[in-house]
């Protein structure tokens, strides 16, 4: 298998004038609804009255990672991919695919 199934937690800071904008990356859908939710519980923090508002909006989108052609760990499958950044948080200030090299890189890979 050369192809993981990513899940993102995204967050939009006001839905009437802006897009979602990736929060983190997670191999499981139950860790994308933790980064979520605590996302959620930093977010009201920052507000002075400690409260959500009705415009800010919060939603998870799979992806996949071909890691195909990636010089990983020679034949390394996926899973042994998986095991290597599970655990690890890759946030993705400089895009996608800077964070996808990074996650490629933290197995060893190029």
């Amino acid at each position: 298998m050369s192809e993981l199934k990513l899940y993102e937690a995204l967050y939009n800071d006001c839905v009437h004038e802006s897009a979602y904008a990736t929060i983190s990356i997670h191999l499981t859908k139950r860790e994308a609804e933790e980064a979520i939710e605590k996302h959620k519980v930093d977010v009201a923090k920052s507000h002075f009255d400690g409260r959500l508002r009705n415009y800010e909006d919060w939603k998870i989108s799979t992806t996949r990672l071909n890691i195909k052609g990636y010089a990983l760990v020679p034949n390394e499958p996926a899973e042994e991919f998986k095991k290597a950044i599970k655990g690890k948080v890759f946030l993705t200030d400089n895009g996608l695919e800077q964070t996808y090299k990074a996650m490629i890189k933290a197995v060893g890979g190029e």
